[in-house]
């Protein structure tokens, strides 16, 4: 896909899911998995777009309850029922 911009990655990250649960999810876990491998495996893009995130969820969580919902709302509807509709959906 060629270079994206990181802070867009991060946000679309936050709001996507898959079939699997929440990209966000995904995302630490690999961040993690890549640490414990050893000292050098760590990946600076993933470490990057992993603290981006926490940032983003950091903001939401300090939003208004009515914000808070609105975010949760349109993340619920962006879910799709299969693969290929998440396909589709990230396009």
């Amino acid at each position: 896909m060629g270079p994206q911009d990181p802070q867009k990655l991060a946000e679309h990250i936050y709001k996507s899911s898959g079939p699997s649960g929440a990209n966000a999810d995904y995302l630490f876990s690999l961040e993690k998995s890549l640490d414990e491998l050893s000292p050098e495996s760590g990946d600076e893009h993933i470490k990057d777009l992993a603290n981006r995130l926490r940032k983003i969820q950091e903001e939401a969580n300090r939003d208004p309850p009515e914000v808070s919902t609105a975010r949760a709302i349109y993340h619920e509807l962006k879910k799709v029922g299969s693969t290929d509709e998440q396909e589709e959906t990230e396009k």
